[in-house]
């Protein structure tokens, strides 16, 4: 199907079954973007979430576990199981293990610690990649803990609140330093959610630069109280600034402020660099697809936050996880679903009302991703093909790991952990 969309000051002609999209009519000219099929991909790379606990020590307005029940899961269950599904997954290129959950992890520190540890043995036993991430509200995080952390092998990110923005940077730069963060930390990523708190996007992203080596915002998921139609008309204006910001960097050969954008799950960038390499989605996340959450030995959920809803619940996992994500039958006709994959299965729940709003914004992603790789492509061929390899490794990153994997059998007298070592600082150097 064929469709424009007004993007700035142009139109951008789209085929909804072929991908092609330009700054002109599709039938007039072969001077496109994109001239072939969608990209078909299959990805190896699992994550496996852990709740290690559902306690906190904050009151965070967005979020949805509102009971915070006095329940840790068992660290020798999380052993069992990853060797559980190791062995039941022999063809895995990268697992994930996410102790995310619903509560806060570093109130179980030491089992992270343990975790981390035991991840790194049987990672370099297998020769495969198998690390261990979290998001910390950040209380509890200090210089030492997070020295501990690394020598672990487990990554983490900060959860930013989003008023943090609408103090000035020295509030910003205080409740950073009583976590132990003074200087920028590449290694290091945090989240923001976009919702009824209004704020500089342009700004905001610039600050977390200065900190932080990946950054991600995210829409927020919740009632008509935390997110309406005038937020999602606002986000769209600021996400359009935050598209001619990124452009003028690259326009000018710069690339940092980009690169910390799609490194990660922001929002806007999977978007982004799914249109720029022209990758189909079939569902909306990778929840119930190669990522499972695990509340307790007998409670398995497509995600953390689907807790609350039973129908979201996996019933059984043999050889593989047989969830299936199914788009609203509202998304059948949408000129994104592409890209989208359909509605949050989570956010359509708690209000189909704000899943649609979310739409919104998202359509307002995929509109503006065209126009940054055809405005890239118009102004300098060159600067275009550096964007689309930046992106291209990103996800190559994020959905397999076959270039590690190769690397190491060409290196197979080093250790693993020596040769995945040096392949990420080749990795960090091609990129940056």
């Amino acid at each position: 199907m064929l469709f424009y969309l007004n993007v700035f000051d142009r139109k951008v002609y789209f085929n909804s079954q072929s991908g092609d999209y330009s700054f002109y009519p599709l039938n007039e000219t072969k001077a496109d973007l994109c001239c072939d099929s969608f990209v078909e991909y299959h990805s190896q790379v699992y994550t496996l979430c852990f709740c290690i606990t559902q306690r906190c020590n904050k009151s965070c307005y967005f979020c949805f576990n509102k009971e915070k029940r006095d329940v840790d899961l068992d660290t020798d269950f999380i052993f069992d199981y990853i060797n559980y599904f190791v062995e039941t997954h022999k063809q895995f290129e990268k697992i994930i293990i996410d102790l995310s959950g619903i509560g806060e992890p570093l109130l179980r520190f030491d089992s992270i610690i343990r975790i981390g540890t035991y991840c790194k043995s049987i990672s370099e036993k297998l020769r495969r990649e198998i690390y261990v991430q979290f998001v910390t509200n950040g209380i509890l995080l200090n210089e030492n803990k997070i020295n501990l952390l690394r020598n672990s092998g487990v990554l983490f990110g900060l959860s930013i609140e989003p008023s943090i923005f609408q103090n000035d940077i020295s509030s910003f730069q205080k409740i950073l330093k009583k976590m132990g963060i003074v200087r920028k930390d590449k290694l290091l990523g945090c989240t923001t959610l976009i919702g009824n708190i209004h704020f500089d996007l342009c700004v905001a992203f610039k600050r977390l630069c200065n900190y932080f080596g990946t950054i991600c915002f995210k829409i927020i998921r919740g009632d008509e109280n935390l997110f309406t139609k005038d937020d999602a008309l606002f986000w769209c204006i600021e996400y359009e600034k935050l598209t001619k910001f990124l452009l003028d960097e690259a326009f000018n050969g710069r690339y940092s402020y980009f690169i910390q954008l799609i490194n990660g799950d922001d929002d806007y960038s999977r978007i982004l660099r799914k249109v720029l390499l022209k990758r189909k989605v079939l569902s909306r996340c990778n929840a119930g697809v190669n990522r499972i959450a695990l509340l307790s030995n007998t409670e398995r959920f497509i995600c953390a936050p689907a807790y609350y809803y039973p129908d979201l619940a996996i019933e059984m996992i043999e050889d593989k996880v047989i969830f299936n994500q199914k788009a609203n039958s509202d998304c059948d006709n949408c000129v994104c679903k592409c890209y989208c994959g359909g509605m949050c299965a989570v956010q359509e729940k708690i209000s189909k009302k704000v899943a649609l709003y979310h739409c919104i914004l998202i359509k307002k992603f995929v509109s503006l991703s065209m126009y940054f790789g055809l405005a890239l492509r118009e102004y300098n061929y060159d600067i275009y093909k550096k964007v689309f390899s930046l992106c291209f490794h990103v996800e190559e990153r994020l959905t397999t790991n076959k270039p590690l994997i190769d690397y190491d059998n060409s290196n197979a007298e080093e250790t693993f952990e020596y040769n995945k070592t040096v392949f990420y600082k080749k990795y960090d150097e091609f990129i940056s």
